[in-house]
């Protein structure tokens, strides 16, 4: 891993378990182990790495999504990976996976981090991921199905502070986040 991309890891790291508004210099080159100097010569300034920051975590939640399109896969193990990967990266930055969720709820998209048309694009390419599987033909019913899977796998990320107050369910635990997971591919393919 190069200096830069070091940078880009602890400032995603700390902008998902502290928030935006703690993402400073000073924290940030405290947890990279680099100086000052390292941000202003990759970046210039604060403000362009966290932007970078953000762009670099967009672009690895598109990948994530773009690997729907995968023709060399069934589409039961193109539907498994997607909710393995998606459930993963969520709860690596759960900070960012609260952001986006604010951005949605709230309209308040930052042009240059907004998903819009791609996101639009994967969740037609989830439903028709589903419909092979499920044979669902109802275009309703598949974003019922699509949207419950998705909400399904952010809703523990969201409440993740507060889940272990009201419930045994430790969705950082690894090996209970992969029990999940295939209990929610489960619930799709068993929509037949």
């Amino acid at each position: 891993m190069t200096t830069k991309e070091k940078i880009i890891q602890k400032t995603l790291e700390i902008i998902s378990k502290e928030g935006l508004e703690d993402a400073t210099a000073r924290k940030i080159t405290k947890e990279a182990g680099v100086n000052t100097a390292s941000i202003n010569y990759h970046f210039g300034t604060i403000e362009n790495l966290i932007h970078e920051s953000i762009k670099v975590f967009f672009q690895e939640v598109q990948k994530i999504f773009q690997d729907l399109g995968d023709e060399k896969n069934t589409p039961e193990i193109i539907l498994k990976n997607f909710l393995e990967k998606f459930g993963e990266y969520s709860i690596k930055y759960p900070g960012m996976i609260k952001g986006i969720f604010v951005q949605i709820m709230t309209g308040k998209h930052t042009p240059s981090y907004s998903m819009g048309k791609d996101m639009k694009k994967a969740s037609k390419k989830l439903e028709e991921i589903v419909r092979n599987i499920t044979g669902v033909k109802d275009k309703d019913e598949l974003s019922i199905i699509c949207f419950d899977a998705v909400s399904s796998l952010i809703y523990p990320v969201l409440v993740s502070v507060h889940l272990k107050k009201i419930s045994v369910i430790n969705y950082q635990d690894e090996k209970f986040r992969k029990k999940y997971i295939n209990y929610i591919y489960k619930k799709i393919i068993n929509n037949k």
